[in-house]
């Protein structure tokens, strides 16, 4: 494939003649050579490699109109030579680029923008030939960097599942058997540190279970009240928060159409955010489930500690606690409400969080309410 060179140009006369006088003072500023049709020999374009020209002015013949033709059909421009006619008569159908009358000014003027025009042409295609190679391995690496996340992503999955597995029943083993310590011990306080142990241990246990579960979201319609129900259940096998789930006021509206979501997935977020509330307030938590428009509002309110401002996105964070002094006065591993978001987020909605220090907190979000469009989409 013929490449342009930076100026002098390389410039060809084809002609089995000497090239004519103002051919040379075209030429005084451009690289050029005499060329007869006898040297002419090979494929089209294993010819134009070797003669590397920029352009190909020639006085006009019918044979090297044909020559000239077959150049066109194998190469387009800019990658080819620039081919020129001087024409000492009309010929309208010369196959070339530029067709000149025997003029030295007139020939100089158009050959030189040409040329120019092609040069620029090459430089941007060389140009855009470069951005592609660098977008390509950018394409590539992105695509490795994103496969290694994929088995990351996959390996920690098979984790947490496993994990999740193998605790549960030798924390079922410990549960029982401290229970039956706490009814044979006449004295209250080792028995007591054991049960507050396995309490922390069973909540951890069930965060990590309540994670593996979260990752398996399948959307389906639903009623929400499933979700709640599965979410009262839960609390009240809890051994911290079973004495608490009193506190908890439910004011759902009646007859709530079905929402698309995960019955065990939604149970988990009311869980958790109940869990929260329950921990964090002294004082009645709420859960208010209310229809709006297309979508059904679920927020969980409690009237405790709050949150504040600048740490209202930071809670969502894994492992997260605002401070030292909550942990060890109320527990918790901080990934409760990562669990939250991670489940939110696989139903298309969002976590919203309003609160105020010393006077409560209100977490809130929206399900859509389940209809044909909805489950076409699936």
């Amino acid at each position: 494939m013929v490449s342009a060179v930076d100026t002098p140009f390389r410039v060809l006369y084809w002609s089995g003649s000497d090239s004519p006088a103002w051919f040379t003072d075209l030429c005084s500023q451009l690289r050029y050579e005499q060329l007869t049709p006898k040297r002419l020999r090979g494929s089209i374009r294993s010819v134009l490699q070797k003669l590397q020209a920029d352009a190909i002015i020639a006085p006009y013949e019918r044979a090297v109109g044909k020559t000239f033709r077959a150049i066109i059909e194998a190469l387009a421009l800019p990658y080819r030579p620039l081919l020129v006619f001087i024409l000492h008569d009309d010929v309208a159908s010369a196959p070339a680029d530029l067709l000149l009358p025997p003029f030295q000014y007139a020939i100089q003027q158009s050959v030189t923008m040409a040329l120019s025009q092609r040069a620029a042409q090459l430089n941007l295609l060389r140009e855009q030939e470069t951005q592609q190679v660098s977008l390509s391995t950018i394409s590539q690496h992105f695509e490795e960097h994103q496969r290694l996340a994929e088995e990351l992503n996959l390996l920690k999955n098979a984790i947490v599942r496993n994990v999740s597995h193998e605790l549960k029943t030798p924390l079922l083993q410990v549960k029982s058997a401290v229970s039956l310590m706490a009814e044979d011990s006449g004295s209250s306080t080792l028995p007591g540190y054991a049960t507050g142990a396995v309490a922390r241990l069973e909540a951890i246990i069930r965060n990590i279970t309540q994670l593996a579960d979260g990752l398996d979201i399948e959307l389906s319609p639903i009623t929400v009240q499933d979700s709640i129900d599965h979410a009262m259940r839960g609390l009240r096998r809890s051994w911290d928060q079973k004495p608490k789930v009193e506190r908890v006021a439910l004011k759902v509206e009646n007859r709530l159409p079905p929402v698309m979501g995960d019955k065990q997935g939604l149970g988990i977020v009311l869980s958790q955010l109940l869990d929260n509330a329950l921990k964090f307030s002294e004082d009645r938590v709420e859960l208010i489930v209310r229809r709006e428009g297309q979508s059904v509002i679920v927020s969980v309110r409690d009237y405790g500690i709050g949150i504040p401002k600048d740490k209202s996105d930071q809670i969502f964070e894994s492992f997260y606690q605002i401070d030292s002094a909550s942990t060890r006065r109320f527990g918790g591993t901080g990934v409760g409400l990562a669990i939250v978001r991670l489940i939110l987020d696989r139903h298309l909605t969002q976590i919203e969080v309003v609160s105020e220090v010393g006077y409560g907190s209100t977490f809130s979000f929206q399900l859509p309410i389940a209809t044909s469009q909805s489950l076409q989409s699936l």
